[in-house]
């Protein structure tokens, strides 16, 4: 995934609602944001950009790896969708 950030909604417990609270969490981001990038504007500093994509679906979760390198993760066609139109 590169600098970028994977939110999963009711993988570990079924959440009715999961898309509506995606959906508030990405604009909660983008308002943050705007928030920093105006403090940052004062202090002289370059701002930046984020991009919210959001899928719903099903998906395998759980651990995946080995022994020396165990993490937890959502697998599926649902997973990563996103791509880059620069």
């Amino acid at each position: 995934m590169g600098d970028g950030i994977m939110a999963c909604f009711g993988d570990l417990m079924p959440l009715e609602d999961h898309g509506r609270q995606a959906v508030r969490c990405g604009l909660a981001m983008h308002r943050r944001l705007q928030e920093l990038v105006a403090r940052w504007a004062q202090d002289g500093k370059e701002g930046l950009t984020i991009r919210v994509g959001i899928a719903t679906g099903e998906v395998y979760a759980g651990n995946v790896g080995s022994a020396g390198h165990l993490e937890y993760t959502v697998l599926g066609p649902t997973v990563n969708p996103a791509r880059s139109e620069d």
